[in-house]
């Protein structure tokens, strides 16, 4: 009978405290992981959301029947055009009051539009004349509370004809730098144009507006009666008008001389409807009878010049649509049709984000808020208030992984451009090109990194002498230790230039270092087995040094007579003439280099640990039933010491994908669809690092970083998933060895 051993009670206690601690470390780490990645998770899914329309009470004291209304930027205050003709404007602190205007006479309004970027309102009374009343919001601060107020700036009389026909169909717009242009058919059968321009005095300082008219050609076939719709830009350049037979026509009239003629753009469905302008003033957005919705931009071509060309096609509406209202903030705009519904889209998406049929009858009039936050509804029997809710509509699935057709491009294409100089910037969100960089990057490094990291590994743990082993395996690992921005600044600062400089040269050093490599082994073969055996064994890596270092010399000396007679002098611009890509200084090539000097100290040390391990058993035996020493390293070491050279190619990899200063500092950062060697390109953790400081919090912009962030997160957590069930899979397979 065996004695028992006893385990003293403090061991058992210290033994206890420990699987503890190292439970409690273990299941620390998964929920750090775990409240990282829900972290991250909680700031992409507002993404997803879509927009909302919710229709506020109505006012205690409704305004008269109106035909046009507006709102200030804070939507406190609301200014509506009545039938009659008067002008009201209403605070959430104030009833409806009267706003005067000067020189104008109320009388019952025909019909009514609104001018673009909230400047007042245009007027057709019934007696002829044609109005633009000028407005303005003045806001003021009196006992910390902010009071908008809608003041009367201004009333100009349109003679658009000398025998005083009334407007049948008109549009205006006031510039931003003073004048305006008013387009309108009168008498049912004429196009008339009017252009007013101002000058101000410079020594008194008064200012003086002058009126001309513009002579409008129609194109045969097209009379002035068959225009069912037009609008006018906000820089009041630019003239539209779409006719009952489907024609787009548009005039570019930035003076008032001579006469016009009308661009004509075909278009298929409906009849137009309705009108307007996006903010840019680069795109149409036009509504048919039948209810759809098309936006049609601005092309250039190089021959036939300014084109218009659709590029989205939206969800429809029930009925003909009868009224639009762009956005000032962005590329969203409002549509109503005939039977009350409204809906809020959004162009560059194709979104449709949400509808709402109202109880206000057909509608008249729209306009979005100036922060697209809210909108007022004109139908023929009274007025909505909308609020709106609309956080993040440039984004969907398709705009950020798909080809999106954006302004002024001739097809569809897949862009990262996040911000401009201009308020009426179309942002670019593609993630496609940063996917593709990413993936470009990491395999360009790794394609240098992992031969000779697995190369030198096996050499060194299997045929290089212990003493100079002990040497060379502490100097790769130490350069596992030097930061990525010196590499970075080294690359684009030293390398870069250099390898600009010496492409060819480079390029056949690809090819004669092998063969030098190849041909000295050969040689060394000659070499008599008694002069061989004087040196140590595992330090035929030494005599190949001034092999390589001759070959490679001799490669540069190459590289210049070779460019100068096979790429006329300059290997660059050659490879951009006739392979048609485009050579950058900052390429494939140097980050490669850069990151593959970063990622191979990690995958040497790793795959030689796992080879260094196989048990000596394994190659004893081997060698003792008359295996050769290589044959015994190819068929016996590597795949017992595959998982863990598996385990180096994914750290390596994970290395490389995450990697961030080297990329930023060595590739040009420009983000383009393209695998050549010889441009840049822009990674996922690049494009985050530049970009996440200026991004504002909670932006759309904002939250698509943090789409980069999870997007790495999955393509890293799955790649280590995937790398453990292999490595699994070959430690079960080869355990029997």
């Amino acid at each position: 009978m065996k004695p028992s051993l006893s385990i003293s009670p403090s061991r058992r206690l210290k033994d206890r405290a420990a699987r503890w601690i190292v439970s409690a470390g273990g299941l620390a780490i998964v929920a750090s992981i775990l409240g990282i990645f829900l972290f991250i998770l909680a700031e992409v899914l507002p993404l997803l959301s879509g927009g909302s329309l919710k229709e506020e009470p109505a006012a205690a004291d409704a305004a008269p029947l109106s035909v046009a209304a507006m709102l200030d930027e804070h939507q406190s205050t609301l200014v509506a055009l009545g039938r009659d003709g008067v002008v009201r404007s209403r605070t959430a602190a104030e009833p409806f009051f009267e706003l005067a205007f000067e020189g104008y006479t109320s009388e019952p309004v025909q019909q009514a539009a609104l001018l673009p970027h909230g400047r007042g309102f245009l007027a057709a009374t019934r007696s002829g004349a044609l109005w633009a009343l000028l407005l303005r919001f003045d806001v003021e601060y009196r006992a910390d509370a902010r009071v908008t107020k809608a003041v009367a700036a201004g009333a100009q009389p349109i003679d658009l004809d000398a025998a005083g026909s009334a407007p049948g169909l008109f549009s205006g717009a006031v510039a931003p730098e003073g004048g305006g242009l008013f387009i309108a058919v009168v008498g049912g059968a004429r196009l008339v144009a009017v252009r007013s321009t101002t000058k101000e005095n410079p020594i008194t300082g008064e200012v003086t507006a002058s009126w001309s008219q513009v002579s409008l050609r129609l194109p045969d076939g097209i009379p002035a009666g068959a225009i069912r719709a037009m609008c006018v830009d906000g820089s009041a350049r630019h003239a539209f008008a779409a006719a009952a037979t489907g024609e787009i026509l548009w005039w570019e009239i930035t003076d008032a001389e001579g006469e016009r003629t009308a661009k004509v753009t075909a278009t298929e469905g409906a009849a137009p409807t309705a009108l307007a302008m996006l903010i840019g003033d680069r795109s149409l957005v036009l509504g048919r009878q039948d209810g759809a919705i098309e936006t049609y931009s601005m092309l250039r071509d190089e021959k036939a010049g300014w084109l218009l060309r659709r590029i989205h096609t939206f969800t429809p509406l029930q009925s003909a649509v009868t009224a639009l209202s762009t956005s000032l903030r962005n590329k969203g705009f409002l549509a109503g049709d005939q039977t009350g519904n409204v809906a809020l889209y959004y162009s560059t998406s194709e979104r449709l984000l949400d509808s709402l049929r109202l109880q206000v009858g057909p509608i008249v009039s729209l306009d979005l808020a100036p922060k697209s936050d809210g909108a007022v509804v004109v139908g023929e029997s009274g007025i909505a208030r909308l609020s709106i809710e609309n956080p993040h509509p440039e984004v969907t699935w398709s705009s950020l992984f798909a080809p999106v057709w954006y302004e002024g491009d001739p097809e569809p294409t897949t862009k990262w451009q996040s911000t401009s100089g201009t308020d009426d910037f179309e942002p670019k969100l593609g993630l496609l090109p940063l996917l593709i960089g990413t993936l470009k990057g990491t395999f360009y490094s790794l394609l240098l990194a992992i031969p000779l990291a697995i190369f030198s590994a096996v050499y060194a743990s299997q045929f290089m002498a212990p003493a100079l082993r002990q040497i060379v395996k502490p100097m790769i690992e130490i350069m596992a230790a030097l930061p990525s921005v010196v590499l970075g600044f080294l690359a684009g600062l030293w390398l870069a230039p250099r390898v600009e400089r010496s492409l060819v040269g480079m390029l056949i050093m690809v090819v004669l270092l092998p063969a030098s490599v190849l041909l000295a082994g050969a040689a060394s073969t000659m070499i008599s087995p008694s002069l061989r055996s004087r040196f140590p064994a595992g330090v035929a890596a030494a005599c190949f040094m001034p092999v390589l270092l001759v070959a490679g010399a001799l490669a540069l000396s190459l590289g210049g007579p070779v460019e100068d007679s096979l790429f006329g002098g300059n290997a660059g611009q050659w490879i951009t003439d006739h392979l048609g890509v485009n050579f950058e200084q900052k390429n494939a090539i140097v980050v490669g280099l850069a990151m593959g000097v970063a990622v191979i100290p990690i995958i040497f040390s790793i795959a030689e640990d796992a080879l260094s391990n196989v048990p000596r058993s394994l190659s004893s035996g081997s060698l003792a039933l008359g295996a050769s020493r290589w044959q015994t390293v190819v068929r016996v070491v590597i795949p017992t010491a595959s998982p863990g050279i598996f385990s180096a190619i994914m750290v390596g990899f994970g290395r490389a994908v995450g990697e961030t200063m080297i990329v930023v500092m060595a590739t040009g950062n420009t983000p383009v669809m393209s695998w050549s060697p010889f441009n840049g390109f822009r990674t996922l953790s690049a494009n985050i690092a530049t970009e996440i400081p200026e991004a504002a919090q909670g932006s759309t912009h904002y939250r698509v970083l943090f789409l980069s962030v999870l997007l790495l997160f999955v393509v890293t957590f799955a790649a280590n998933t995937v790398a453990e069930v292999i490595r699994q899979r070959l430690r079960k397979r080869y355990a029997s060895l």
